[in-house]
């Protein structure tokens, strides 16, 4: 997930400054010069931000899960103590 996020959020960086660039009218060297540096500064955002949500994805999800489990628990203990 993290990687998906870095490299989409990295050509998006990449397409938004050579949009700049031909809207400015800057020379063409310097434009892909500031196109790749905004490309490996929000490639790590990406990975940063990717990974956090990865994290907190599963996290939630365990979370889920153990509050499922549990009262999936007691409902079948209160169904065998019925019974």
């Amino acid at each position: 997930m993290a990687v998906q996020m870095a490299v989409r959020l990295s050509l998006l960086a990449f397409a938004a400054t050579c949009l700049q660039g031909l809207v400015t009218s800057g020379d063409l060297s310097g434009v892909l010069q500031l196109g790749l540096l905004r490309i490996a500064e929000f490639y790590v955002t990406g990975l940063l931000c990717g990974g956090l949500a990865g994290w907190l994805a599963e996290e939630h999800a365990r979370g889920d899960f153990a509050r499922w489990r549990e009262s999936r628990q007691s409902a079948q203990a209160a169904s065998e103590a019925g019974a």
